[in-house]
């Protein structure tokens, strides 16, 4: 670029008949951009930068994502892991409607509170892998977390801690977390009706009965609902996914539904990196 500009400014100091190209560099206080934040510091397992993009005014915010659709022609990661280069656009509202991915009407399972009162990280896993069965059995896309609680760490980067580099072989549906705000964004399709589902399970009833009953509740007295939010914090089956070391197997064994389009999820693992405190380029996870 500088050496485009270098002979742009000696062609023109050469021919004065010739227009003179000028450059104005705006106040990023005023116009305000994306790169104009330390988005890697988002994905930090530190407390999150009071300048990042998700600490900016509401308004301000839900304005440069719809300008993202409006305006933008390009954006360039050049910095991030190849299996990010598509979610991280989506992840800060600059993806577009490419195949109607706003506007094509689906329903949705999101994940919350992961990864609750426990320090197993096979727990960790095993509850997102019990999400992505549910969404998968009863058609749902997946919303992917935001974050999980990893440790001592109440809001931990889901991003950082489950590894896309499996997930997207396996073609889920699934979207960023934000994807109802970024919706109602860019298309001004406003979120209809949604169920808090706690799932707390009980501890006369084995847990794949509850699953069972949790399955039969999605397809029927649920199944209207556009958001089910599957809640973990007070799950107390803990100890019963502490030994599960074949997901797939365990899954088949113990529960009589299966979705339609069999999915290997025994491959799906954490990031390598996830204890790291210090991520950079191209190492968000690895």
């Amino acid at each position: 670029m500088q050496r485009v500009m270098a002979e742009k400014e000696r062609q023109s100091s050469s021919n004065s008949t010739q227009r003179s190209l000028v450059i104005v560099r705006l106040d990023l206080k005023t116009f305000l951009n994306y790169m104009g934040t330390e988005w890697i510091q988002i994905f930090s397992a530190r407390i999150r930068s009071e300048t990042n993009f998700f600490t900016l005014d509401e308004s301000l915010r839900f304005q440069l994502i719809h300008n993202a659709s409006n305006d933008v022609v390009l954006w360039h990661y050049t910095c991030v892991d190849k299996s990010l280069k598509l979610f991280l656009p989506k992840y800060f509202g600059q993806w577009t409607n490419v195949n109607d991915y706003y506007t094509k009407p689906r329903k949705f399972l999101l994940p919350i509170n992961i990864g609750f009162d426990t320090d197993s990280t096979n727990v960790l896993l095993i509850q997102f892998l019990i999400a992505i069965k549910l969404a998968l059995i009863t058609e749902r896309t997946l919303i992917f977390p935001d974050t999980v609680v990893y440790k001592t760490i109440r809001n931990f980067p889901a991003v950082r801690t489950f590894s896309l580099k499996e997930i997207i072989p396996l073609n889920i549906d699934y979207v960023e977390p934000n994807y109802l705000y970024h919706r109602q964004a860019k298309h001004g399709i406003n979120f209809t009706n949604g169920f808090n589902y706690i799932f707390s399970t009980d501890r006369n009833l084995p847990l794949n009965q509850q699953l069972e009953n949790l399955l039969r509740d999605l397809q029927s007295s649920l199944k209207s609902n556009e958001l089910i939010k599957l809640d973990f914090s007070t799950f107390q089956s803990i100890n019963d996914l502490l030994g599960i070391k074949n997901f797939d197997e365990w899954w088949k064994n113990n529960l009589s539904v299966n979705d339609k389009r069999y999915v290997n999820l025994n491959q799906l693992r954490l990031c390598h990196n996830i204890d790291q405190q210090e991520i950079g380029c191209t190492r968000i996870c690895l």
